[in-house]
């Protein structure tokens, strides 16, 4: 056996090795290993005794506490347990070529090379290795060991394995399930027999293409007003939930946080997310930063940041885009929550406490919480009141109803909470979809999965302008064509993972919401034609009569469909001081229709391009319960 074998197989003994009896005395004292060390070099057992007895109460690491309590700081500490075991400086370590990042990221260990050769084995100082280390065994292997702080150990991981963690963040969803792939040959072959089958069709018999028409179309839209007054129906209790207020019961809870372009708004958002009442000692919070954003980055270098906020640089690949981001952030996040936040976003105090109450009380099938989404610059402009109408309606009440139906609940972008281990399961979200968490809630329930209603809010920055208005709703629109077109791939498949109503839902809330966009101004003009039309209704043959009674009942469907939904939210987030500007409705219709097509020339054109929307252009906000 050579000599770099011998050292090779010392190397791995070292993973056993961290079971081996405590080799260095210690104190006397009743202080976790991690800390009780730090009596060596100066720190008063008085001063750690308070530590030890938090993280006995909130069932934390010693360390997490001492670091959180800013007693010390991380790096400190690294270097403190290093000294203590007598460890290598760590320069310039190469991972072994057997070692996955996801591994040594789960285990806070992984076996690496230094610039001379020697074989050692990195760990970060706070996790399950340092601290039996802490209690100093393996002294005679010191010479072995290196001791990271959190970010420099991820740092590592992430020069060593950027690519890899850049290729999985944009291929973590399956080619099937994935927008990656755009229209199959099948899909295609279907549309244009039915585009040139309606063009035969309407060449033919042009006036009764016009009576046909709507009537197709109509039975979508009524399932969708039938299913959007059944949400409404089931959305109308208010159903609260209790914070859970027991520490020790707190999951480990990690924030992800995507970030482009936002240098202007870092500090409004570090100080919203600082005032989470959740435990610092179990809160870990991402902020998500693209490698050739210097200017967000600068603006986070800038600020002293809490011990639980890290910055993490994503590693450069494509597409770029959101999703890809989180993607390449999900493997580092160690939480058994996970809940993802916009950057103007302004979420209530206890929202991740009462997220750890419900997902407690329901059982592992519910993977997802979808809190509540509010305008807090409704004052802004006419775009932000109607914005502010549309999110009363669809978070306060449709969104909840159609949750508590158990039907698959389209995500809205942020305040998403999940289960970690479900959330990986389904590999993330898709890089290549512009709405991917609408795809998310739609993959959740083709695997079984269910989403719940989160009585909790966070606010959020309405666009003030038209341009950043249709920028960001043809990106989202855009998204919808994509899920629609992933997910009827096989749509057999599709219905037998769903159910018939589930399926329903399904089409209903992708197809149909495309099609209501896009049709709307044809469906406006055949109206309008239809009222110019001397004949009175349900007169001539029973083509027209019927054609007639689809057509109004799709008015009076559509109505209250939309109407109803507006009524509750408003009373529920108080907004009737801009019921006048109800008034305005049709034409933010007519400007989604605009969105809409604006989206499908983007889909043909950029199907991956991710329209940015500017924050931090707000002129008010209103202040969160909490605040």
């Amino acid at each position: 056996m050579t000599a770099t074998q011998r050292q090779e197989r010392n190397a791995d003994a070292l993973v056993v090795g961290v079971r081996l009896p405590v080799q260095l005395p210690l104190p006397t004292l009743p202080l976790p290993a991690d800390i009780a060390f730090l009596v060596r070099f100066g720190f008063s057992a008085a001063s750690l005794k308070p530590i030890a007895a938090r993280a006995r109460r909130i069932g934390a690491a010693a360390a997490e506490v001492l670091v959180a309590s800013g007693l010390t700081t991380e790096t400190v500490y690294a270097r403190l347990l290093a000294r203590h075991l007598q460890c290598n400086e760590p320069t310039n370590l190469v991972p072994h070529p057997r070692v996955r990042h996801q591994d040594a990221l789960r285990q806070g260990w992984f076996r690496a090379t230094t610039a001379d050769g020697r074989p050692v084995l990195a760990i970060a100082a706070i996790g399950p290795v340092a601290r039996l280390l802490g209690q100093g065994a393996l002294a005679h292997h010191a010479r072995h060991v290196v001791v990271l702080e959190r970010a420099s150990y991820h740092d590592v991981l992430k020069r060593h394995f950027g690519e890899a963690i850049a290729y999985a963040a944009a291929h973590s969803v399956p080619a099937d399930e994935s927008a990656r792939g755009g229209l199959t040959n099948r899909q295609m072959a279907v549309l244009g027999i039915a585009v040139s089958a309606l063009a035969a069709v309407a060449m033919q018999a042009f006036e009764a293409t016009l009576l046909l028409a709507p009537m197709l179309l109509g039975v979508v839209f009524l399932v969708m007003a039938g299913l959007q007054a059944a949400a409404v129906g089931a959305g109308l209790p208010i159903v609260d939930i209790r914070p859970e207020q027991n520490d020790e019961n707190l999951p480990l809870y990690s924030v992800l946080v995507p970030l482009y372009r936002e240098a202007e708004i870092i500090g409004d958002l570090v100080a919203a997310l600082a005032r989470l009442d959740y435990p610092a000692e179990k809160l870990q919070v991402l902020l998500i930063v693209e490698e050739h954003d210097a200017q967000t980055q600068a603006a986070l270098a800038g600020l002293s940041l809490p011990s639980h906020m890290q910055v993490f640089v994503a590693p450069a690949g494509a597409p770029h885009t959101k999703p890809r981001a989180l993607n390449a952030a999900l493997p580092f996040a160690t939480g058994e929550r996970v809940v993802i936040f916009d950057a103007e976003d302004r979420p209530e105090p206890q929202q991740l406490r009462k997220a750890a109450a419900m997902f407690a009380a329901l059982p592992q099938s519910t993977a997802c919480l979808q809190a509540r989404l509010a305008i807090d610059n409704a004052d802004d402009s006419m775009l932000t009141r109607l914005f502010a109408f549309e999110y009363a309606a669809l978070f306060d009440v449709t969104k909840a109803g159609t949750a508590r139906l158990g039907l698959p609940v389209p995500l809205g972008g942020t305040s998403n909470h999940f289960r970690t281990d479900v959330l990986r399961q389904l590999g993330g979200w898709d890089a290549w979809n512009v709405t991917e968490d609408a795809d998310l809630g739609i993959r959740l329930a083709m695997h079984g999965y269910h989403v719940a209603d989160l009585n909790a809010t966070t606010f959020e920055e309405a666009p003030v302008r038209l341009g950043a208005w249709l920028h960001q709703r043809s990106r989202w629109l855009k998204g919808w064509m994509q899920t629609a077109i992933t997910h009827s791939r096989a749509p057999c498949t599709a219905f037998k993972a769903l159910g018939p109503l589930s399926f329903m839902a399904a089409v209903a809330q992708s197809a149909g919401i495309i099609l209501g966009a896009l049709g709307a101004p044809v469906f406006m003009a055949l109206l309008a034609r239809r009222f110019a039309t001397p004949a009175p209704f349900f007169s001539g043959n029973w083509v027209h009569v019927l054609a007639d009674g689809v057509m109004l009942g799709l008015v009076v469907a559509g109505l209250i469909a939309l109407v109803l939904p507006l009524m509750i939210g408003m009373a529920r987030r108080d907004l009737w001081r801009l019921a006048p500007w109800l008034m305005l409705l049709p034409l933010y219709l007519m400007l989604i229709s605009l969105a809409a097509y604006k989206a499908l020339w983007e889909l043909l054109h950029q199907p991956h391009r991710w329209n940015k929307t500017t924050h931090g252009v707000a002129r008010r906000r209103i202040s969160p319960p909490g605040d």
